[in-house]
């Protein structure tokens, strides 16, 4: 299924478990949802930290297969909730609000910088000073400070 790249909210029971959405494992649902939506260029609206969305009164117990996914745009302007559980319905509704009178302040204007003004004995000596106590017994940067389990979290959301 081809979505268009921005204008974009994709909502569903998708029946599916991931990390990324609150489950203590994922399963090939989840993979493959989650494999749809890097595809796609979607965010994912859910919070892990929000409410279940779902109460199985078999099991007893909860889950939350509902999921909202967008463009970056309305990702952007959207806030979603989840509300009480309705009589008779085994999920709760899930309030998504569009802001719809946002208005970027100026969407063109990327930052600058004018290096010519920078002090840049004061940036070397700065720079040689703090970087003395740093230690590095390995060629992989990130490795070396920890951050190859964030840069790949990054990546898979």
């Amino acid at each position: 299924m081809n979505l268009p790249p921005e204008n974009c909210l994709t909502v569903s029971d998708f029946n599916s478990h991931s990390t990324s959405w609150g489950y203590k494992e994922s399963d090939r649902r989840g993979d493959e949802i989650e494999d749809w939506q890097i595809k796609n260029n979607l965010l994912l609206l859910n919070d892990p930290e929000d409410p279940p969305t779902f109460f199985s009164r078999r099991w007893i117990s909860t889950s939350t297969p509902d999921l909202a996914f967008a463009s970056d745009d309305i990702s952007k302007i959207t806030s979603r909730k989840v509300q009480n559980q309705l009589v008779g319905s085994d999920h709760k509704p899930v309030l998504l609000a569009v802001n719809m009178n946002y208005k970027p302040s100026n969407p063109k204007t990327f930052p600058r910088w004018n290096y010519s003004k920078a002090d840049w004995v004061k940036f070397a000596t700065l720079s040689d000073k703090l970087c003395k106590s740093v230690k590095c017994d390995d060629s992989n940067v990130n490795r070396a400070c920890g951050m190859q389990s964030n840069a790949k979290q990054q990546h898979s959301t």
